[in-house]
């Protein structure tokens, strides 16, 4: 269960529920792009990024997130970033749902490098 990104050549790069939920709201509480585009894409149910839209989220997440985080950490929805390691179960409660949800060190630079090769518009489904 996850997300693609997708470039126009077919390109692509996948990223699991848990860690494409960190990302959006990492990139969503940072104001990136409006909520009209960043938004639907929590989803997949928006527009295509355009180029330049790709281009901003690489820069965001090569220049803010990438320096901040190491091999094995992870990026929680805050914002935080932990060494910790995932615990591997579910939070069913509330007040602790945060915790299914983080973008790991390795998934970040995965979705960069895609980024970073992407050609024309980027979909997210």
């Amino acid at each position: 269960m996850g997300y693609f990104l997708i470039d126009e050549t077919k390109d692509s790069v996948s990223v699991n529920f848990w860690n494409w939920g960190a990302l959006h709201e990492v990139v969503r509480a940072a104001g990136v792009f409006p909520d009209e585009v960043w938004g639907p894409l929590r989803g997949s149910f928006g527009p295509p990024l355009s180029a330049e839209h790709v281009a901003r989220l690489r820069d965001f997440l090569k220049t803010q997130v990438l320096p901040r985080t190491t091999p094995g950490a992870r990026v929680l929805l805050t914002g935080e970033v932990t060494n910790e390691p995932d615990d591997g179960k579910m939070h069913y409660e509330e007040s602790e749902q945060w915790k299914n949800y983080s973008l790991t060190h390795e998934v970040l630079c995965e979705v960069i490098k895609f980024l970073d090769r992407a050609e024309g518009p980027v979909r997210v489904q």
